[in-house]
């Protein structure tokens, strides 16, 4: 799966210029987070200098694909599937995409690359290792310990996804993370059982025998690995521990989660996990934030060799998340107070997933998690809203309980709010836009964009059924679920206009198979897989673009985890890349 010829930013010709924008060192638009067994794995995206290929590097149980060459297009886009023979086992898979930079000489290489036998690395400079013995978390380590190396140039991206067996019959709790007694949240997961199976859920409180709350929830889709979610509303639930229990009819199979539910005496501190809070400055004061206003985190976590003789359980995750909107992560990890990368690596999505494996150590080193977070203060309407939470997650996505902590801040209904969406805000350069609601009678067309100096360029949309890109003239129509390409040669609001008067059927889009260029149908921001509800299964990615650093936002994906979540928000304003399997009809979701 490829995006289109705009999106990787290959040049486009126009009358009066032309479009060109960087993309990502490496940027990986393809690789599920699962994988049904026998099926094909394919691993593809971007990456910029023009090296001939990049390296494949793929690490089950029992499994080791070393070293295989994907060649780079010229347009930098590069795919690599692996053979239907040599795919992996069930279990938990690692895979690496190595870049050899400016030289386009690998540093690090297989000494028999895609053997079945000889599972060797070496290097340039002049030492290997065999990582046959090895498991296949601590292989894919050992790997990238070598790339880390001061002797090494070559860049590289790390991922991890899952093979699973479907005629083992399982089902899986999406993590629950701690709420406020009273809010209203949404529990999800996913199962390996036929469609339209109803499963049964109950909450019991700590120390309970009879359930807080159950009820009945349907197994959906039509693929290998399904999915479930039902929303919850705590008022009246009692504050404390609770244990969520989903089964299938007769009992199995089940899983089990664990979360909290708290008062209104945030924030708080952490009852377990071992890690401490070193430092976490907010700007401004918790006391002089106001919804919409910015919003800047800096905080350290100092780890403390508290788990057997490492500094962190390999097998879990530390992640954090966050309620703020245009949320943008950086990070760093320190060793022994020595930052471990050259630049602080930035994740632009609510959420931000650091693996075990980059944080486990012997119990005598010191490792930080130093972690930076921007973006704007939502609207309160009264409530508390979450400016941070971080928690532990074990591999099959389940809080560590007592390992989260909650950073709140209470906007109440006196505070500045953010008003209704009423305009585009463009930043210089190129911007992926779209209206969140029905523009009035003549303030509908590509004319409210008058007034931008665009330097020259079309303002364009993306016809899926043709593959071409249609600069648009003055008097087309800008429809909501349409996103739109505009270049700005500095920043600028456009005022919007809505539709007023007699009420309107809402919108709807017809999308076909592959990449569609939307808009999303709301002034208020709204999880992707609700957004996308009306197109059930035919979607499988979703891609924003932050016109402010001209870069993709981390790619949202259908039954993702981790930062490809489709739990991951939506924004008023903006256009995303949406592919569709399937042709659909995509319906707003805003009045």
């Amino acid at each position: 799966m490829m995006l289109p010829a705009m999106a990787q930013w290959e040049e486009v010709e126009e009358t009066n210029g032309s479009a060109i924008i960087q993309s990502p060192y490496i940027s990986v638009d393809t690789l599920q987070a699962t994988v049904v067994l026998g099926d094909q794995i394919t691993v593809s995206g971007v990456v910029e200098d023009d090296p001939e290929a990049v390296q494949i590097w793929v690490t089950g149980e029992n499994y080791r694909l070393l070293g295989v060459n994907a060649t780079v297009g010229d347009d930098g886009t590069f795919s690599y599937t692996v053979p239907g023979d040599l795919t992996p086992p069930a279990g938990q898979c690692y895979l690496v995409v190595q870049h050899p930079m400016t030289n386009g000489v690998f540093d690090v290489y297989a000494r028999s690359p895609g053997s079945t036998t000889d599972f060797s690395i070496v290097n340039d400079w002049g030492w290997g290792v065999d990582l046959g013995s090895l498991a296949a978390s601590e292989a894919i380590t050992a790997l990238c310990d070598m790339l880390n190396s001061p002797n090494c140039d070559d860049t590289y991206i790390r991922l991890s996804f899952e093979v699973l067996d479907p005629a083992v019959q399982w089902i899986r709790i999406d993590a629950v993370g701690s709420y406020d007694v009273g809010e209203t949240f949404t529990v999800s997961g996913s199962a390996c059982l036929p469609e339209g199976t109803e499963l049964h859920y109950a909450f019991t409180l700590e120390g309970e025998t009879a359930p807080a709350r159950n009820g009945t929830v349907t197994v959906s889709g039509t693929d290998n690995i399904r999915y479930w979610h039902f929303p919850v509303d705590s008022t009246g639930m009692t504050e404390g521990r609770y244990t969520l229990n989903v089964t299938a009819p007769g009992g199995e199979p089940a899983a089990t989660a664990q979360f909290e539910l708290y008062g209104f005496s945030h924030p708080r501190p952490s009852l377990d996990g071992n890690y401490e809070i070193e430092r976490l400055h907010v700007d401004p004061p918790l006391a002089n934030i106001v919804a919409g206003g910015a919003f800047r985190l800096e905080g350290e976590i100092r780890l403390e060799g508290s788990y057997r003789d490492y500094t962190f359980p390999p097998a879990h995750s530390l992640v954090f998340a966050t309620g703020i909107d245009d949320p943008v992560w950086s990070y760093n990890i320190a060793i022994d107070g020595v930052p471990n990368f050259q630049t602080y690596q930035t994740v632009g999505n609510h959420q931000l997933s650091i693996a075990g494996w980059d944080l486990a150590y012997q119990s005598d080193t010191e490792v930080s998690v130093l972690v930076n977070l921007t973006g704007t203060v939502p609207t309160g309407d009264g409530a508390d809203d979450i400016l941070l939470f971080h928690s532990f997650q074990r591999s099959d996505d389940t809080v560590v309980v007592g390992s989260d902590y909650r950073l709140n801040v209470s906007l109440s209904e006196t505070s500045p709010a953010t008003p209704p969406v009423t305009s585009i805000p463009l930043s210089q350069g190129w911007n992926f836009v779209s209206t969140p609601k029905t523009l009035s009678i003549g303030k509908d067309t590509t004319a409210i964009f008058a007034g931008v100096d665009t330097a020259g360029h079309s303002i364009f949309r993306y016809d899926t059924p043709t593959r071409s890109w249609i600069p648009l003239k003055p008097t087309d129509r800008i429809r909501p679920l349409e996103g739109y390409w505009i270049y700005a040669a500095a920043d600028v609001d456009i005022p919007l206009s809505y539709a007023t008067g007699t009420p309107q059927a809402p919108p709807e889009r017809a999308l076909a198979v592959g990449w569609n260029a939307i808009g999303f149908s709301d002034t208020r921001p709204t999880a992707a897989r609700d957004a996308l509800l009306s197109l059930g299964n035919s979607w499988s990615v979703l891609m924003g673009f932050d016109a402010e650093s001209q870069t993709y936002e981390t790619s949202i994906i259908r039954g993702g985890s981790g930062d490809h979540s489709d739990a991951g928000w939506m924004l008023p304003a903006k256009g995303y890349w949406l592919y569709m399997t399937e042709d659909g009809t995509l319906a707003a979701i805003g009045a």
